[in-house]
């Protein structure tokens, strides 16, 4: 089994705005932990809600390097676009997104350095 926090990294920095990423991603992974209790019904959990927090905190920098990336080609489609009104739109919400993900690969990156350098020192 891999590392849930991945997975929703790349869902919700793909597929929500930056801002409601930002606002909304604890909530969102506290109901996806939710479900999983769910499914696990009375077998042990495999993590705690902390740890896939954590987890998803540790993982952002690197899952929001991954998928800058691919805005590249997204940009340059959106460019050939005709309809100037549509290219607006979606432009400012790419951009948006980007700003935000940009905003947060930097913050977690910054947040986990000092957490590493507090480990190594402890």
């Amino acid at each position: 089994m891999g590392c849930p926090a991945n997975d929703l990294v790349r869902l919700f920095a793909s597929c929500l705005s930056g801002h409601d990423r930002q606002t909304y991603w604890e909530e969102l992974a506290e109901e996806f932990y939710g479900y999983l209790k769910e499914e696990v019904d009375d077998m042990e959990m495999p993590y705690s809600l902390e740890q896939l927090k954590e987890s998803y905190r540790r993982f952002m920098p690197i899952g929001g390097f991954l998928l800058v990336r691919s805005l590249g080609p997204l940009f340059d489609r959106l460019c050939k676009t005709s309809d100037v009104q549509l290219k607006q739109e979606l432009l400012d919400n790419v951009t948006e997104k980007t700003e935000c993900l940009l905003d947060d690969i930097l913050y977690y990156h910054d947040r986990n350095q000092r957490l590493k350098k507090q480990e190594l020192i402890a």
